[in-house]
């Protein structure tokens, strides 16, 4: 069984009323306006604009009109409303003659609600007495093709309608009524009860960990100042739009991004002088992978210092070499929030720079800001908690364990080793 209510609900066509209409084929269509006159009237182009696009609005409208009429297996209702029914009934007896079995198509595109096209089809249907004005209801009205449909049409006023409602809710009413009389099983009733009332007052188990997240990264736990072993997210840094950063001074965040661009992709092999490294972030600049702005951030004297150092030569010289790792893993939420318990936050980080040699495996952590060894213990700490977690995650990588870890901050040029 199919309802659909509201038959005689008018299409929507405030798209064909604006000042300028516009189609995707035939381009625009706008009003002309002579200000010498005051006036404005439609050209020929919107006149154009404005029938396509109602085609297509008809088109739409039908295309979902024949969608729910065709699911209808055992019965259909069609309910609608209209004013001032008799002269309606004008309209829709105007093709009772009409020899074709479809009505004419421009009469179908001056329709302005489903029950412009329903009610005179169903007008020349046998049972469609109802649709029709009294000078015609003598009148035989078939189609060429014998239609086996049958209809039920009943037109009520406002009075009617009325009445049908207000005995509709006394019937509910009498219906409740005899509901509260039955007489039930308790044995049967109060344990399905007792289930409803559970599942409405159920509350989370653990209300301890409510407001924390369930996610994190690794690059956004820091150390609060003057709290003991407490991290806290930070603030989501978004990346701008290269746009943006091509007109704009680039903020430490976006000088930090470049930096690790370098890091990753510079060719080891290389030299790895102050002048080699020019030649590879220009070579990643015509490649688009960085912005001129950002290349122009890059310290390469800060970079040729690494490279320059035991570790760089280290790294150069590897036999397997890991940069920009992305890893996921579940932690305690107890390591980042001790007043936690029994629950887990999933982490997600990217470690700079891994590599394997004969002495062991080694994770590198690089900085950009402004630190080194006159950092406050605080701020130590928290490296040392964030390189804790990219050794653990590396050690599920790669299994096996991270023998060395180090920090290198960029701006002083100082490498420090942490395990």
């Amino acid at each position: 069984m199919v309802f659909i209510a509201d038959i005689g609900k008018r299409f929507n066509r405030t798209d064909l009323y604006g000042p300028v209409l516009c189609h995707k084929e035939l381009g625009l269509g706008p009003e002309i306006i002579e200000p010498e006159r005051r006036v404005r009237y439609p050209s020929l182009a919107r006149k154009a604009v404005q029938l396509r696009l109602n085609r297509e609005v008809l088109s739409e409208e039908l295309r979902i009109l024949y969608v729910a009429l065709t699911r209808a297996r055992e019965g259909l209702i069609l309910v609608g409303t209209v004013n001032n029914p008799a002269k309606h009934k004008e309209r829709w007896s105007n093709f009772l003659h009409w020899d074709e079995e479809t009505l004419p198509e421009w009469f179908l595109a001056e329709a302005n609600s489903w029950l412009d096209w329903i009610a005179p089809a169903v007008a020349r249907h046998p049972a469609g007495k109802a649709l029709r004005t009294e000078s015609v209801q003598r009148l035989v009205c078939s189609p060429r093709s014998p239609d086996p449909s049958q209809w039920a049409i009943t037109i009520w006023d406002q009075e009617t309608a009325g009445n049908v409602c207000s005995a509709a809710t006394n019937n509910d009413a009498s219906l409740f009524m005899k509901l509260e009389r039955l007489t039930y099983d308790a044995g049967l009733i109060l344990p399905a009860r007792e289930m409803v009332n559970n599942k409405l007052n159920w509350c989370y188990p653990h209300p301890a960990a409510q407001g924390y997240p369930a996610k994190l990264a690794v690059s956004d736990l820091k150390q609060a100042a003057g709290e003991e072993a407490t991290l806290i997210p930070q603030e989501m840094i978004y990346q701008r739009p290269r746009f943006l950063q091509a007109r704009e001074t680039l903020n430490a965040a976006e000088r930090g991004y470049a930096v690790h661009v370098v890091m990753q992709r510079v060719n080891l092999q290389d030299a790895l002088t102050e002048d080699s490294l020019r030649v590879q972030i220009n070579q990643l600049t015509a490649r688009h992978i960085l912005t001129e702005a950002q290349a122009g951030t890059v310290d390469t004297a800060a970079i040729a210092a690494f490279f320059r150092t035991k570790l760089g030569r280290r790294l150069g010289k590897a036999e397997e070499v890991w940069r920009e790792l992305n890893f996921s893993m579940m932690l305690d939420a107890n390591r980042l929030y001790p007043e936690i318990t029994g629950e887990q936050i999933f982490v997600q980080g990217v470690i700079d720079c891994l590599f394997r040699d004969a002495a062991g495996t080694v994770l590198i952590d690089y900085k950009t800001d402004q630190a080194g060894t006159g950092i406050a213990p605080e701020r130590q700490q928290a490296y040392r908690q964030q390189v804790a977690i990219y050794t653990e995650a590396a050690t599920q990588l790669l299994r096996h364990p991270v023998t060395e870890a180090y920090l290198y901050f960029l701006a002083t040029q100082e490498l420090i080793k942490l395990a």
